[in-house]
């Protein structure tokens, strides 16, 4: 899947959500587990709770600099286009 986004230059951001439900422990060894099986880099993955409050703060920042990025491939499937006008 990696593989897909990267020919596409598509940005890639994975939460992580109610971490709280596992231990600190088991929480670092899954979120390295997952990072791993999905070939992401450390700043593409974001572990949250929103119980906790932990990493909210660091995945809004996270989206709001994907969000101001210029656009660019949208990711389209080859000969598939975006029609004109309003969207």
């Amino acid at each position: 899947m990696q593989e897909f986004f990267a020919e596409r230059e598509t940005p890639v951001l994975a939460a992580l959500t109610k971490s709280d439900a596992v231990s600190r422990t088991a929480r670092a060894r899954r979120a390295g587990e997952l990072r791993s099986a999905l070939e992401l880099e450390e700043d593409q993955m974001i572990v949250t709770s929103a119980r906790e409050k932990e990493g909210i703060d660091e995945l809004r920042e996270a989206i709001g600099e994907l969000i101001r990025k210029a656009p660019g491939d949208p990711g389209l499937a080859p000969g598939v286009s975006v029609p004109p006008g309003p969207h």
